[in-house]
């Protein structure tokens, strides 16, 4: 059965990366404050967090022109993997800022950072980073899609979103335009 869900989800995804890649998709944009979006999806991963054992902080603000359902699905698959691979204990902050051209929302999470050389690909489809960064080994979660619809949400959105990572923090940066 979990693999049967795990099998619907990556069919639902390549649907929707098919369908957004046809020039007549639509979006919805709207005004959205940024700060109050991003506490909804931080109160719908609550559960989540608690069960993985890591907490869920929310920072800053702004407004940002964007498909709200696009928006929180973009942010929703960053958080989801942060959880994947957060220590526990560790924290997830939820972030918006203001920039002179847009919003710029961050995703940061403790754990093992991401090699530099790794950056880049995470954002293609089906690409999964080495299995001895997951920290359940036997989880079925992954598609290696999430990191690329949020690439594309990005794209249909005229922004961008790339990852840093460090000792620190992993970071994954959406900046809408």
């Amino acid at each position: 059965l979990e693999e049967c869900e795990r099998i619907s989800r990556m069919i639902e995804s390549v649907l929707f990366l098919a369908r957004a890649e046809h020039p007549q998709f639509v979006t919805t944009l709207s005004e959205l404050d940024a700060a109050k979006e991003l506490a909804r999806i931080a109160e719908y991963f609550e559960g989540v967090a608690d069960d993985a054992g890591v907490h869920l902080q929310v920072t800053g603000g702004g407004r940002v022109h964007a498909d709200a359902e696009l928006f929180r699905r973009a942010v929703s698959n960053l958080l989801a993997n942060a959880i994947r691979y957060t220590p526990r204990d560790g924290t997830i902050t939820l972030g918006a800022q203001g920039t002179p051209h847009g919003l710029r929302v961050t995703v940061a999470n403790q754990g093992a950072p991401l090699d530099p050389s790794l950056l880049e690909r995470i954002f293609d489809r089906f690409y999964r980073v080495d299995p001895s960064r997951k920290s359940d080994p036997e989880s079925t979660g992954s598609t290696g899609l999430g990191l690329a619809i949020v690439r594309t949400i990005m794209e249909l959105h005229g922004g961008s979103a790339h990852a840093e990572s460090d000792a620190q923090s992993t970071r994954f940066i959406l900046t809408f335009a």
